[in-house]
């Protein structure tokens, strides 16, 4: 590589700042590579660039020479070659300052840059791996590390390998070690959840219905029962298909047999309830016995029911019946294999009829209210002495002789004593009556007290009335005929409130 014998320059001299007209007459300083005149750099004996205090001594002096641009590009060749790249790349540079368009500085520039960063970046992936514990990883990026490093670099390189290496071997060992420890980890958890599944699997209907056994292995109360029951239905709806179902089958009939028998007295539905629940073909010991009692017992409920409605019927109480005959009735709907059909027709029958009955009150009611109205008319136009006539609307509560009875006032709801000679009264019976008072009468209550009650005298309409010719006959007439046809209305009613079952 040859140079000009004068080649010109721009470079200004750090000591006089005048330019350096060419290569021969300029001198870089060997710390800052800063441009100097030989004879300015001599001159200031050193360096003048702020912070670099470069001084030369009667050595430098000596070994101080003038640049040469083509010595300094084979000696950056050299360093690149024995990787001395910090070296070459500061020759580099003081050729770039000399020569910034050199071709062969910015080639050798770019060679040594693109060293360098290789050697960074594969040192820094090493050096990572190693502290990750990838220790493969680290020793390859190593080794190619040294494609880069200089003597001394690639003795640091090679300590690291060396480290590697020792680690390595010792990962390999507990790697090895830990696989065997983690093979007898799994070996153990899967034996554990192999005894787990047959456990909970395979063994699951047993151990169900071992803990329904032990739940009533005390006391055998009624509540005890019947949550065990219970606990026997859904164990049967889970296992269904389970070798265990005939003998839940077999506690459930036995429990409900029990339950049965004793809710029979007391609840004839809580005793059906779980009388439906045996299932005889899978055995049931006492249900023979047990369908017998039950049966006697239906017909006896039904038959008290039946018979306070019977009662209550002859006491005019017709709601009251009617409830009793309904509960009868649900009675004989909830266990038809205890009915027979002429016990529900009975009942349905007396049912209907306390209907009958309710609706025949109602109209009775209106019927006399009406009647009353028209006899005030009647009593209006005949001038009826009302301090001496009394009408009531009456319910015979007792007869206690012939045409001598113990009423209740309906609108008052007090009794009074009546005697009645035109006129027959039964018990229940309703009424109309005009009367005129005839005393007090001395009557023993059913609770065994005696009291005086008010006492009337029926009488018919003539001894009672006193015409006035004011008003016309044939109003008279009209309203008469009116009454005389409410009282055949409430006649045909009362015949039916006479109507046993």
């Amino acid at each position: 590589m040859e140079e000009s014998p004068k080649t010109e320059i721009k470079k200004i001299c750090q000591y006089c700042h005048s330019y350096i007209k060419s290569k021969e007459d300029m001198l870089l300083c060997p710390k800052c590579s800063s441009a100097y005149h030989i004879d300015c750099w001599y001159e200031n004996e050193g360096c003048a660039a702020y912070g670099c205090n470069y001084r030369i001594s009667v050595d430098t002096k000596k070994s101080v020479r003038h640049f040469s641009i083509s010595d300094a590009l084979v000696d950056a060749e050299y360093c690149i070659n024995c990787r001395r790249f910090n070296d070459a790349l500061s020759l580099c540079r003081q050729v770039l300052t000399a020569d910034p368009q050199n071709i062969e500085a910015k080639k050798f520039y770019n060679k040594i840059v693109s060293s360098l960063s290789a050697k960074i970046i594969l040192m820094q992936k090493g050096d990572k791996a190693f502290d990750l514990g990838e220790l493969n990883d680290a020793k390859i990026y190593y080794e190619e590390a040294l494609t880069y490093t200089d003597d001394i670099e690639t003795e640091l390189v090679r300590s690291k390998i060396r480290i590697v290496g020792e680690r390595y071997h010792a990962y390999l060992r507990r790697k090895r070690n830990r696989k065997t420890a983690i093979n007898i980890v799994l070996i153990s958890i899967v034996l554990a959840l192999a005894m787990l599944v047959y456990y909970t699997l395979f063994l699951k209907e047993e151990r169900e219905f071992n803990e329904i056994s032990r739940y009533s292995s005390g006391d055998n109360n009624i509540e005890t029962m019947e949550n065990q029951v219970s606990k026997y239905e859904q164990f049967l709806i889970k296992f269904k298909d389970g070798s265990l179902y005939p003998k839940a089958k077999q506690k459930i009939n036995s429990l409900s047999t029990a339950l049965a028998a004793a809710y029979m007295p007391l609840d004839l539905r809580s005793a059906m309830k779980f009388y439906t629940k045996i299932d005889t073909s899978y055995g049931s010991t006492g249900y023979a016995e047990l369908t017998g009692k039950i049966s006697e017992r239906y017909k006896s409920a039904i038959n008290d029911l039946f018979r306070k409605a019977k009662e209550y019927n002859v006491k005019g109480d017709y709601n009251t019946a009617k409830d009793y005959l309904e509960k009868a009735s649900a009675l004989a709907e909830l266990s038809p294999q205890f009915s027979s059909n002429s016990d529900k027709s009975r009942v349905i029958s007396a049912i209907n009829l306390m209907n009958r009955k309710n609706t025949a009150l109602t109209k009775i009611k209106s019927i006399n209210d009406e009647i009353k109205t028209k006899t005030d008319d009647i009593n209006e136009l005949m001038k009826i002495s009302s301090d001496k006539i009394f009408t009531f609307s009456i319910q015979i509560k007792e007869v206690k002789s012939k045409g001598h009875y113990i009423a209740e006032d309906i609108n008052t709801k007090e009794l009074i004593a009546i005697k009645s000679s035109a006129s027959e009264y039964e018990n229940g019976e309703y009424d109309n009556i005009k009367c005129v008072k005839d005393g007090a009468f001395r009557y023993d209550k059913p609770d065994g007290k005696k009291v005086n009650l008010e006492e009337y005298v029926v009488i018919n309409q003539k001894e009672g009335l006193y015409y006035d010719e004011i008003y016309s006959k044939s109003q008279r007439e009209m309203l008469a005929e009116r009454i005389s046809y409410l009282r055949m209305q409430k006649s045909a009613l009362d015949s039916i409130l006479k109507i046993n079952f």
